[in-house]
C-alpha cells in the first residue's frame, strides 16, 4: 500500500474536518433538541447552537489538532473566525428561506454546516493558528 505524502496543512485539513464531523453531528443533536423537541424557530435556535458547538470545536481542535493549549484569548480567536462564517450562515438561511420557503429548517441548517466548514477552517488557519507547523 502506498504512503499518501500529505502536507502538514493537508494533514491539519483532514483532521480539523474529522473533529468538524463530530462537532457537526453534536450540531444536529443540538439543532434537532431546539427545532424539532422543542420547535424553536431556525433563526432563534441558530444562536445557542453556534456558541455551544464552537467551545466543543475549540477545546477537540486544541488538543487533536493545533496541539495548543485552550485559553481565553484562543477561545475569542476562535469565536471571531467563526462569528464570520456564522454570520455568513445566517444570511444564507435568510435567503434560502426567502426563495424556498418550503424547504425543511432542519435540512437547510445540515447545508449551511457544509458551507460554514470551509469558510471557519481558511479563517482559523489565516489568522488563529497561522504559527503552527507540522
Amino acid at each position: 500500500m502506498q504512503k499518501l505524502d500529505l502536507t502538514p496543512k493537508q494533514l491539519r485539513f483532514i483532521k480539523f474536518g474529522l473533529l468538524g464531523c463530530v462537532t457537526t453531528c453534536f450540531s444536529i443533536f443540538l439543532f434537532f433538541i431546539f427545532v424539532k423537541t422543542l420547535e424553536i424557530k431556525l433563526v432563534i435556535a441558530y444562536i445557542p447552537v453556534f456558541i455551544i458547538s464552537v467551545i466543543f470545536s475549540y477545546i477537540l481542535n486544541c488538543y487533536f489538532n493545533y496541539k495548543h493549549r485552550p485559553t481565553l484569548h484562543g477561545l475569542f480567536g476562535f469565536y471571531k473566525s467563526y462569528f464570520a462564517s456564522a454570520t455568513i450562515g445566517y444570511i444564507l438561511i435568510w435567503i434560502i428561506k426567502y426563495f424556498f420557503p418550503l424547504w425543511d429548517e432542519f435540512l437547510i441548517a445540515i447545508f449551511i454546516m457544509g458551507v460554514r466548514f470551509l469558510i471557519t477552517f481558511s479563517l482559523i488557519e489565516k489568522f488563529l493558528f497561522k504559527k503552527t507547523k507540522g
